[in-house]
C-alpha cells in the first residue's frame, strides 16, 4: 500500500479517565465510533485509507472502509507506536486524530486534510511533515508525518524516546496555524471533568474557545488517547 491515510489513534490506557474513552456513549455512539464516522467523510473526498490503531474493531461497528490495526509493538506505548504502524502500513502520509474530541466536527478534518495532508503526497515537499498549531499550542495529534520518518521512529521506540513532540523539534516540519474557527473543537476528553464539561459545553461552543485561549499549559500533554504518554 502507497496512499495517504486518516489514521485515528486509540491504543491508550486512558488512566486518567479510568476506563477506555473509546467506548464512552457521547449523544448516542461512542467517541470512536463517532471519530470514525466523522473522518471516513474527509477521507473518502480526499482519496485516502480510513485507519483506526491500537484497538480491535467492536462487535458492533457501524462505520464501513475503516481499517483496524493492532499496535505493531503491542505495549511498548504511545502515540509514536501508533503513528509508526500507519506508516508501515500505507507507505504514505499520514494525518493522526485522536479518539477523544467529543465536539469534533467533519470541517475540521476536511480542513486537516485539505491543507497537510493532501499536499503531502509523495514529491510534493522535502519536509518531513506539517504541524498545527492552536491557540494552545503545539498539535502533535493532529499533524501530518511522511513516511521517510519510519526508520527514525523504530529507532526511537526502541530507545524509549517516545516525545512527538521532541521529534517535531528535532526534524524538518512546516507549521501551520489553525483557523480560530475550529478552537471550540479541541476539548479532548481525558478527565471525568473533561467529560462533564464537553456534555455542557457542545451546544455552545463559543464558551469553550474562549475558555481555551491562553490555557495552553493546562492542556499541554493532555491529548491522551494513546494515555498522553509520549506526546
Amino acid at each position: 500500500m502507497n496512499s495517504a491515510a486518516i489514521a485515528i489513534l486509540a491504543g491508550g490506557g486512558s488512566t486518567r479517565m479510568g476506563r477506555d474513552k473509546g467506548s464512552i456513549l457521547f449523544d448516542g455512539e461512542t467517541l470512536l465510533e463517532r471519530t470514525a464516522r466523522i473522518a471516513a467523510t474527509a477521507a473518502e473526498d480526499a482519496g485516502a485509507s480510513l485507519l483506526i490503531v491500537g484497538v480491535d474493531r467492536p462487535t458492533e461497528w457501524s462505520v464501513p472502509e475503516v481499517r483496524f490495526l493492532p499496535d505493531i509493538e503491542p505495549g511498548r506505548g504511545g502515540p509514536i507506536v501508533g503513528l509508526a504502524t500507519a506508516l508501515a502500513t500505507t507507505g504514505g502520509p499520514v494525518l493522526l486524530l485522536p479518539c477523544d474530541l467529543p465536539l469534533l466536527r467533519c470541517d475540521l478534518v476536511t480542513w486537516l486534510a485539505e491543507t497537510i495532508l493532501l499536499p503531502s503526497r509523495p514529491g510534493a515537499s522535502e519536509v518531513e511533515g506539517s504541524l498545527v498549531r492552536s491557540v494552545r499550542g503545539p498539535e502533535p495529534l493532529l499533524s501530518c508525518y511522511h513516511d521517510s520518518l519510519l526508520p527514525l521512529l523504530h529507532e526511537r521506540i526502541a530507545a524509549s524516546r517516545r516525545s512527538l513532540r521532541r521529534l517535531i523539534e528535532e526534524r524538518t516540519f512546516v507549521e501551520v496555524e489553525l483557523p480560530a474557527r475550529f478552537d471550540s473543537q479541541l476539548l479532548n476528553m481525558n478527565t471525568p471533568e473533561d467529560e462533564r464539561r464537553a456534555r455542557l459545553d457542545r451546544h455552545s461552543p463559543t464558551d469553550l474557545s474562549t475558555r481555551m485561549t491562553g490555557t495552553r499549559a493546562e492542556n499541554d500533554a493532555t491529548t491522551d488517547c494513546r494515555d498522553s504518554t509520549g506526546v
